[in-house]
């Protein structure tokens, strides 16, 4: 048998082959890592946006809206270590020209650690209404 006749024959043999079920397995397997990639990603708010929330809440400062939005959230990054059994996230938090780096410890949205209280190296970091800006703790006060 020749090269062109034996590729003739698996043109023939492929025309044979039914492609739908081929493609309905590729659409499902899809969907299927589509779904898992939803469920397993976070879904809540970023890093940056539950920040901003600290300071408004009355444990963080009470910012007001407006001046949430100004507070420059950035490079928020695990320090690879943990607080019941989630990661310590360390973010610089900037205003202006302050710029502070604080630490946090999410469960979902909520905060469990860091904030207005030293964890790790960090020391707390709070919003001062009264010179609406930026405030760093230091372990003496």
């Amino acid at each position: 048998m020749s090269l062109s006749q034996g590729l003739s024959k698996a043109r023939l043999e492929l025309r044979k082959w039914d492609l739908a079920p081929i493609g309905a397995v590729l659409v499902v397997v899809l969907l299927a890592a589509g779904l898992f990639l939803a469920l397993t990603s976070s879904g809540g708010r970023s890093n940056q946006d539950k920040v901003r929330a600290f300071f408004m809440s009355s444990e963080g400062g009470s910012a007001t809206n407006a001046d949430a939005r100004r507070i420059e959230v950035s490079t928020c990054q695990p320090t690879g270590e943990t607080v019941r059994n989630a990661l310590v996230i360390s973010c610089a938090v900037s205003h202006g020209a302050q710029t502070f780096r604080a630490c946090y410890v999410w469960q979902g949205d909520k905060l469990i650690a860091g904030g207005n209280r030293p964890i790790g190296n960090c020391l707390p970091v709070l919003w001062d209404r009264r010179s609406r800006s930026l405030l760093g703790l230091r372990e003496d006060q």
